[in-house]
């Protein structure tokens, strides 16, 4: 249990030759065996790093960490020594400092929200690197590859995002609303997140939350790219003559008769994070004038 297993997949290229594109490290996750018919069966379920730690309690230390980078540490050794160096924190961010007011935040929680609370409080995003199988905290990226025609089987089908009417923090000093894409929408998100406990902390991780909700959804079926990793942003091809750009937000790898075909995949094309950027509070009466450059 818990045995690294390195995954990858082969692509025959037009010379004849195999290349391997690494798509992550994944580990033996419970017991994996069964009896029957005076037989032996070994099956195992494969998890990456985060799903390691998704449902494993965290056991606080004597004492608390109080950066994104110790709270990174902290989170991998709980799965045991050997996983004490697994993890990968940007280094712009590793110093963000992060707190709670006391152990009783973090006792009985699980790892996995802990690892979400942090993120969200640090404006950042957590994934299981591909090549190396650890748990890397980071921005989200602006990169990605095209989809053109040529790689799917039919045209992407576009439908609308989820639209989200409000996000309802619940800070020390009471509950603290940002509006969200539309106030049609019926439905609202709470946030109870022991890491942000200010009202400009509040404001960072409701961008990022925003930037999930609005626009469009792209759905798409093709040949697959073993390259691509959820975060990216992709340019699609939706006809001949139009495209579109979306983050990618699932992807399934399927392989037939030794061909990879069939691949599904979900961009979004959010627009709610471009709802404000900066705020300015205004306290009297008279007349505002906007930055320049700001509309």
């Amino acid at each position: 249990e818990r045995q690294g297993i390195e995954v990858s997949i082969g692509v025959v290229m037009p010379d004849g030759s195999t290349q391997y594109q690494p798509t992550g490290v994944y580990y033996q996750y419970a017991g994996g065996w069964k009896t029957g018919e005076n037989g032996l069966t070994m099956e195992w379920q494969l998890v990456d790093i985060i799903g390691l730690l998704t449902g494993r309690q965290y056991i606080p230390p004597t004492t608390l960490p109080t950066t994104l980078s110790g709270w990174a540490t902290s989170l991998v050794s709980q799965l045991g020594v050997n996983f004490a160096d697994s993890y990968i924190v940007d280094p712009n961010y590793a110093d963000i400092a992060l707190t709670v007011s006391s152990a009783d935040e973090v006792t009985g929680k699980s790892c996995g929200d802990i690892l979400m609370w942090i993120c969200q409080a640090s404006g950042t995003f957590a994934r299981a690197d591909n090549t190396t199988g650890k748990l890397a905290i980071e921005p989200l990226w602006s990169e990605g590859s095209k989809m053109t025609l040529d790689n799917m089987e039919t045209y992407p089908v576009m439908k609308a995002n989820d639209d989200l009417a409000a996000i309802i923090f619940t800070l020390p000093s009471g509950q603290y609303v940002v509006s969200g894409n539309s106030t049609a929408s019926s439905a609202t998100v709470s946030v109870q997140n022991p890491f942000i406990t200010t009202q400009e902390q509040a404001l960072k991780a409701a961008r990022l939350i925003l930037a999930t909700y609005g626009g469009n959804q792209y759905e798409t079926t093709g040949r697959g790219n073993p390259a691509s990793e959820i975060g990216d942003v992709d340019t699609v091809w939706l006809d001949e003559s139009g495209a579109v750009a979306g983050r990618r937000m699932t992807q399934t790898f399927s392989i037939n008769n030794g061909v990879l075909q069939g691949c599904q995949s979900t961009l979004l094309q959010a627009d709610g994070s471009f709802l404000f950027e900066n705020r300015a509070v205004i306290s009297a009466s008279g007349s505002w004038t906007a930055p320049a450059g700001v509309t």
